[in-house]
């Protein structure tokens, strides 16, 4: 009997019960003690959360190896457990990421059981990403590439549904890496998934690329429709949806509703459901969302339930990033520079793009509190360029946010513009440099929501924007010309602080006025231009340049 025939039953039940958020009912699925039954056990134990019996068990089941198909299991699930516990790795432990890297012919081979393979690559993927070892899942997925679309097919030829979970890991590996263009473009190839948790995956991940793309409506959405449907993590998937949903809102600066998300994935305070890296991360927004509201003794007491991830080496840079956060908020200049200097240099030794942009604001920001402007705007000129070309946007948005402290801006994106979109790309364009939404577009087109949100996404990165706001005025030149209703002076500040991107706080910031007063002159500017959005009010600014 093959493996597969053997396990063929329980592997099919089991997976199923994960994408039902009962990983724990497909334990008794696998009694045994081989080393197959002992890996999947820890599979199972690990997607319910209990990272340090997972790893026990997918050690003694790395020992016991007497298949390759086998051993790579027992690697990958070691792996991803490893993520969660435990927290400072034992040196005399081989590990099983860097021998599955040593042994990647094989693991790309076509012999053995494709479908233990196939989880091997997925678990080793998982783990890779959950440590935070983005170059090392970008070797691994390059070596194995995009999985069996036959997976565990049954019957009618349908690919089992935990497909769309490996198929997702594959997009948080781009989307990490910053590569936010190609994470959309994946997405956008996929199927519509057959079951809800599908769905939900399939939709946490093109929420959070948007994040990423700087398309906040998207990630707001999903997060809204996240809160009807799972309210209450039970695993390590449904928690996963809400730490996506937070890290989201967090790209595009929604701090608070970020923090909310991150308490609801990790269960109390100590957020003891997540993996070693999403605890570290959750817990540096928690402090930032505390630092936004100028509560010091919360942002200490989340300080202090992290400091123990330093001894972590997943972890580390965030917790100095995180400490230089606070040491700035008490302006001790040094301390945070000297903080934050350390945590882009880890970052960048492991090869974390999305982490070293964010330190590189934190340390813009650091300079800017020094007096040192033209240095701050230097550096994120620099970051938002090298960011772009993997269409990262939301740091442009980030960037922009700090130099507007300072009366300063970026130079123009680089743009491919109009020359590289389809014609339906450039209909799309048209629409949404006119203010439409994307309901509308899709009603006007014929077209899907999911389909239209993935084009948006597109035209946004060819021509080198983050938001609709921008696109519009890139494309004032391709609008109708219309005469334009007289604004007040002011109605005439605010909207030109619109076509920059700017948001109702920022505009507050700089014109000194309430943000309520903001919204009253928005909504204002948007009546007498009979502009239906921000991006319709910057697409008439451009085009009306004596303004």
């Amino acid at each position: 009997m093959t493996i597969q025939a053997r396990y063929d039953a329980p592997l099919r039940g089991a997976l199923a019960a994960v994408m039902e958020h009962r990983p724990l009912e497909g334990v008794a699925l696998f009694p045994g003690d081989d080393p197959v039954e002992r890996a999947m056990r820890g599979l199972l134990l690990a997607l319910a959360q209990e990272f340090e019996q997972a790893y026990e068990l997918a050690l003694a089941a790395r020992a016991e190896a007497t298949s390759f198909d086998g051993l790579a299991l027992a690697r990958g699930v070691l792996a991803f457990a490893s993520a969660g516990w435990p927290l400072e790795p034992d040196a005399a432990i081989a590990d099983p990421i860097d021998e599955a890297l040593a042994d990647l012919d094989r693991l790309a081979s076509d012999g053995g059981d494709r479908t233990l393979r196939t989880l091997a690559g997925h678990m080793l993927l998982e783990g890779a990403c959950a440590q935070y070892r983005l170059h090392d899942a970008a070797r691994l997925l390059d070596a194995t590439g995009l999985p069996d679309p036959a997976f565990l097919a049954g019957p009618d030829g349908a690919p089992h549904v935990y497909l769309d979970l490996i198929q997702t890991t594959y997009t948080r590996v781009l989307v990490w890496s910053g590569r936010t263009d190609a994470a959309l473009a994946h997405l956008g190839s996929l199927p519509p998934s057959a079951s809800l948790a599908g769905q939900v995956i399939l939709a946490a991940c093109h929420a959070v690329a948007s994040g990423h793309a700087a398309e906040p409506d998207v990630m707001r959405g999903f997060a809204a429709q996240l809160a009807d449907t799972f309210p209450e993590p039970v695993d390590h998937v449904s928690s996963g949806f809400h730490l996506m949903a937070g890290y989201g809102l967090a790209a595009v600066g929604e701090t608070a509703r970020a923090a909310r998300s991150v308490i609801t994935a990790g269960g109390d305070a100590d957020l003891p459901r997540l993996t070693l890296i999403d605890r570290a991360m959750s817990l540096e927004l928690l402090v930032a969302a505390a630092l936004a509201e100028d509560d010091h003794d919360a942002a200490e007491s989340w300080i202090e339930r992290q400091a123990p991830l330093t001894a972590s080496p997943i972890a580390r840079a965030t917790v100095w990033r995180t400490q230089a956060r606070m040491a700035l908020h008490r302006l001790d200049l040094g301390a945070a520079l000297d903080l934050a200097t350390r945590a882009r240099d880890e970052s960048e030794r492991c090869q974390r793009p999305i982490e070293v942009a964010d330190t590189e604001v934190l340390l813009s920001r650091i300079e800017i509190a020094m007096d040192r402007g033209a240095a701050a705007h230097g550096r994120l000129a620099r970051l938002v360029d090298d960011a772009e070309l993997g269409g990262h946007a939301a740091t442009r948005l980030a960037a922009n946010r700090e130099l507007r402290r300072i009366g300063r801006r970026l130079p123009p994106p680089r743009a491919q513009g109009w020359d590289v979109l389809s014609e339906r790309e450039r209909a799309i364009a048209l629409a949404v440099a006119q203010g439409q939404s994307n309901p509308a577009i899709a009603a006007s087109l014929h077209l899907s929501p999911h389909t239209v949100r993935i084009h948006v996404s597109r035209v946004l990165a060819a021509f080198g924007v983050p938001t609709r706001t921008l696109l519009a005025v890139q494309l004032a030149d391709r609008l109708p010309q219309v005469e334009l209703p007289a604004l007040t002076p002011r109605q005439l500040d605010v909207a030109r602080l619109v076509a920059e991107g700017a948001r109702n706080a920022d505009i507050s910031e700089a014109l000194g006025i309430g943000v309520r007063t903001v919204e009253q002159h928005v909504a204002a500017v948007m009546a007498r231009w009979q502009a239906g959005s921000r991006a319709a009010i910057a697409g008439l600014m451009a085009a009306h340049a004596n303004l």
